[in-house]
C-alpha cells in the first residue's frame, strides 16, 4: 500500500482481506511484527496445533496475550528474547479478543475490531486458547517511556 500521510488500520485490514483471497493454504494467521503465536501444548508447533484443532472441527483459534517487557538490568539489544526477556504480565481486557488464526475457507472479517475479533456466520472457536507472546520493546535505550492506551510508547 502506498503511504498516504497517515496510518489507516481499516484500509490495511481491507487490503489484507483482498490478499487472503489469492492464497491457497488452509489457515490465515494475523500477527503483528512484535507478536509470537504459539500452540498451547508444549513442544507442539503452531502448524501442528492448528491441524489438531481443525481435525476436531474448529475453524478459529483465539489467543491469550502475555506481554513481555525487558528487565531494567538488561539495557541494550537483546540477543535471545526467549532467554533474555522473562518478565511478563497476562493481558485480557475482554474474553475472546484475539482471534488471530482462522480457516481460509470461512467468510470472516476482522476489520470492525482492528484485527482482533472476527465477525462471520460459520465461526467455530476452539475451546483451547493458544498463546501470544507480545514483545512491546526489545531494548530500553530510549530516553522515556509512557503508557498510551494498551501499548507502551517510546519517545
Amino acid at each position: 500500500m502506498p503511504w498516504e500521510g497517515e496510518f489507516n488500520l481499516a484500509k490495511q485490514l481491507e487490503k489484507k482481506k483482498i490478499v487472503e483471497g489469492s492464497l491457497t493454504h488452509d489457515w490465515i494467521i494475523h500477527a503483528d511484527a512484535d507478536e509470537w503465536l504459539l500452540s498451547n501444548i508444549p513442544g507442539e508447533t503452531l502448524t501442528e496445533g492448528l491441524d489438531r484443532v481443525s481435525r476436531m472441527g474448529f475453524n478459529v483459534v483465539n489467543f491469550e496475550e502475555f506481554v513481555f517487557l525487558p528487565a531494567s538490568d538488561k539495557p541494550g539489544t537483546l540477543a535471545d528474547i526467549r532467554r533474555d526477556i522473562l518478565t511478563y504480565y497476562f493481558f485480557e481486557p475482554g474474553k475472546l479478543r484475539l482471534m488471530r488464526a482462522w480457516k481460509r475457507n470461512i467468510e470472516v472479517s476482522n476489520v470492525f475490531s482492528g484485527g482482533h475479533k472476527l465477525q462471520g456466520s460459520h465461526i467455530k472457536i476452539s475451546p483451547e486458547p493458544f498463546l501470544l507472546r507480545h514483545y512491546l520493546v526489545l531494548s530500553q535505550d530510549r530516553k522515556s517511556t509512557r503508557l498510551n492506551s494498551s501499548h507502551l510508547v517510546i519517545s
